[in-house]
């Protein structure tokens, strides 16, 4: 398990080939900028399969986990 409390597997090649399939864009707004979140949509942090991650502006992130948490 790593310090962010994600299980191994989620690697810098897995969260590339994520962006890479959402065409370098959040897939909620459509930016591109250049910082990227790879987020889990069941939310489950051990769960990486490719079908359960998308890519996230921060603010689409952070409205994410606001809604879960809300």
């Amino acid at each position: 398990r790593s310090k962010c409390g994600y299980r191994l597997g989620f690697t810098d090649y897995l969260k590339r080939k994520v962006r890479e399939r959402d065409g370098k864009k959040c897939v909620a707004c459509g930016v591109s900028e250049r910082y990227l979140c790879v987020h889990h949509k069941d939310g489950k942090r051990v769960n990486h399969r490719f079908d359960n991650l998308v890519t996230l502006c921060m603010s689409c992130h952070m409205k994410t986990h606001n809604r879960h948490n809300g």
